[in-house]
């Protein structure tokens, strides 16, 4: 029996590490809906502010809202390239349809998901 627990734990250990971004957001998987999902280090640090208020702006019936803390989520780090927090990445089917870091200015938050939501409206509508 002792023999086996070495490679047991080293099993549990390697699949511990071995998450996708659907484990960590399982809403994202096999859905047709539009996700906003903001990257963060700190859920209060206060520069996640204007992308908390550019998602309050835009709130939309057909999009749900994910916070995510980049040490609890290193797998969606990983699949949606966050390489500063915050990041506000906009995800449908698989795709990332818009992606913003911290780099981007406050006033253009707003501007840039609006314009994504804007975007994909009209996509929407004329595949009607």
């Amino acid at each position: 029996m002792k023999q086996w627990l070495p490679g047991l734990l080293i099993l549990l250990l390697a699949a511990c590490g071995n998450e996708t971004v659907y484990d960590e957001i399982p809403e994202l998987e096999e859905s047709s809906e539009l996700h906003a999902i903001v990257v963060v280090e700190d859920q209060h640090d206060e520069t996640n502010r204007p992308y908390y208020d550019a998602l309050l702006d835009v709130k939309r019936s057909d999009m749900q809202t994910h916070i995510v803390e980049a040490s609890d989520a290193p797998a969606s780090v990983k699949h949606f390239g966050a390489e500063s927090f915050p990041c506000l990445i906009v995800y449908q089917e698989g795709e990332i349809r818009l992606h913003l870091d911290s780099d981007e200015q406050p006033e253009n938050i707003l501007y840039e998901l609006e314009t994504e939501m804007t975007r994909l409206t009209e996509m929407t509508s004329e595949s009607f």
